[in-house]
């Protein structure tokens, strides 16, 4: 089995559309709002393809594309190799919308501005290898450190007066369906949940892994107009990642580690 890069790669290529509008209206002061739609298509994705998919994907599906990295010996018939290196496998079509609306009031208790920007993922088809069958991954868990949430969304609050300072934000991400079909057939069924199948995962249980919101803290403090400081704490209920099943440490690295994290910033301007 050959792993790792290959000197044929030829660069991915990319064509990119998007469209927004942004509102400002004069009858509410402090207020703007935004709207976009993107749509990214990726073509001759660099990408690398585990050996067993490969063989699966030749064998039982008859993609060509994956038979061409498999070797077999012409007198015996025995596979002989399997390029599981990198190549330019495939194709990524993405389409979402971005939504922000922000809010800024001044006060006699100091200034005030309320922020939220929120995405929302439409489309993630995937075709790896070239002239396999289309699949949508979006709101599903496959790879590690690649999460392809329907929803991510950002809300803060900051509040600043004089000198001082603070704010939250609160980080959402949505739920995801992740494969439980290899647990079922090993006696594990117990993981999965009660959610209906997933269509797009063959119809097999599915494993939920849940919806999480983060909550972020700070106090700030300017003595002077050159230095800043701020104290915060990220994750301040000290909320652990939702349960990923198909990796080696149950959660997924796109997620927060577990427990709070402490942070001081200092800043100075001249």
């Amino acid at each position: 089995i050959l792993s790792g890069s290959n000197p044929t790669l030829q660069p991915e290529r990319s064509r990119n559309r998007s469209l927004g509008v942004v509102w400002s209206p004069h009858a509410i002061a402090g207020l703007d709002a935004s709207l976009d739609w993107w749509h990214i298509d990726l073509r001759d994705t660099i990408d690398a393809i585990g050996a067993d998919y490969l063989l699966d994907l030749c064998y039982e599906q008859g993609i060509a594309s994956a038979c061409q990295y498999q070797s077999r010996d012409p007198a015996t018939g025995w596979l002989t190799s399997v390029d599981a290196r990198l190549h330019n496998n495939g194709r990524f079509s993405l389409e979402g919308y971005d939504l922000g609306i922000g809010y800024r009031r001044q006060t006699r208790l100091g200034e005030f501005r309320l922020r939220w920007d929120t995405s929302y993922l439409t489309r993630f088809v995937v075709e790896l290898p070239k002239g396999a069958p289309p699949v949508s991954t979006a709101g599903l868990y496959d790879n590690p450190g690649d999460v392809t949430w329907r929803w991510r969304s950002v809300l803060s609050l900051d509040w600043q007066r004089d000198r001082w300072g603070a704010g939250a934000r609160w980080r959402y991400f949505s739920a995801l369906h992740e494969d439980c079909s290899w647990f079922v057939y090993s006696g594990y069924s117990n993981l999965c949940s009660a959610a209906p199948p997933d269509p797009r995962l063959g119809g097999d249980p599915i494993h939920v892994i849940g919806a999480r919101t983060y909550t972020d803290l700070y106090l700030s403090w300017k003595p002077n107009t050159h230095m800043a400081l701020r104290l915060g704490v990220n994750n301040a209920f000290n909320l652990a990642p939702p349960v990923a099943i198909t990796t080696a440490n149950s959660f997924d690295p796109s997620y927060d580690v577990p427990g709070r994290f402490w942070y001081a910033d200092w800043q100075y301007t001249f």
